[in-house]
Parts: C-alpha cells; structure tokens; sequence
C-alpha cells in the first residue's frame, strides 16, 4: 500500500525517513514484531519512502502474504500507523533512529559509484550537495510530535493506493 508523501523539497522529508526507519529499520521494529512476529502473517515486510522533486513523494509498506491475509495485513498495518499517529516513540527510539541513519548515511560514503550517486541526485533534487553534518543536524532535531504528525497526515490525506498480485478470489 502507497501513501502520499512530501517530496523532495519539503523539510517534513526527514520526519517521514525517521518514520521509515522507526517503522521498519529492524528486526524489532513495529511492523516485523506486530505483523510477522506476533500475528505470522508475512515472512517479509517493509516500509520505505521515495521522495522525488517535482511529483508528491510516497510513503509505502510492502509485504508478502498467503492466501485470505491480505485483509487483515492492510488493516494490522494502517492500525499500527494510527498507534503510531496517537502515541509516537519513545525518545531513545529515536535516538536509536537516527544513530541508524547517520551510520547509514556515512558508510554509503564508502564507494565511490554509491557518493556520486547521492550527489546526483542532490544536485537534482537539491539544487546542492547538502553536507553529512546538515543532514545529520536536522534528523537530531525530529521529535516524536514531527513522526505523529507525518503518520497523521498519512491517515488523514484519504489518498492510498492498494496494489496485489495474487488470485482475485483471496
């Protein structure tokens, strides 16, 4: 499932890849322990966040089901956005967050096709190269008020696209 997101010249770009990464960035994360762990409905399940320049960003959640749970899935996953929307996370999840996507961010410095890469499309997107300090600088000033509010806007946009392979009769 897709949902609208901010593209690329919004600030609210750094709530939604918190949410991202909060939601999906580990094997104890909110969608792997709800969806997968406690209700065995998927063996893989993620979230991710595509953020072009010109056109709305989306923000989806991706996962492969068996036959007769891809109701409950959708509905288990937009519940867990909504708890997310209403109560947030805690500030050392976040922390842990954005420990995430700084380490990320630097060892993807590591090869050169990867940082040419990125100042591409920096530079497209962008209209600049933003440095790892900026980066990192405005993903240590997310609050969980920035993700409740990212998940909120989600919810309430009422735009979700639904996307299934699979026998129709399921």
């Amino acid at each position: 499932m897709a949902f609208e997101a901010p593209n690329a010249d919004s600030s609210d770009r750094y709530a939604y890849t918190m949410l991202n990464q909060l939601l999906s960035g580990g094997m104890s994360s909110p969608l792997k322990v709800e969806i997968r762990e406690k209700r065995s409905l998927v063996y893989s399940v993620y979230s991710a966040y595509s953020v072009p320049k010109y056109a709305p960003g989306l923000f989806y959640i991706g996962a492969s089901t068996g036959k007769g749970n891809a109701g409950e899935l959708t509905r288990v996953a937009i519940e867990l956005l909504g708890n997310i929307a209403r109560n947030g996370f805690k500030p050392e999840e976040i922390e842990q967050g954005v420990t995430a996507i700084i380490r990320s961010t630097e060892s993807s410095r590591e090869q050169a096709a990867t940082v040419s890469d990125n100042n591409l499309t920096q530079v497209m997107f962008q209209g600049r190269i933003i440095s790892l300090e900026e980066r990192h600088a405005a993903y240590k000033q997310i609050t969980s008020l920035d993700i409740q509010a990212a998940c909120a806007r989600i919810l309430k946009s009422g735009k979700i696209a639904l996307a299934a392979v699979g026998p129709q009769d399921t």
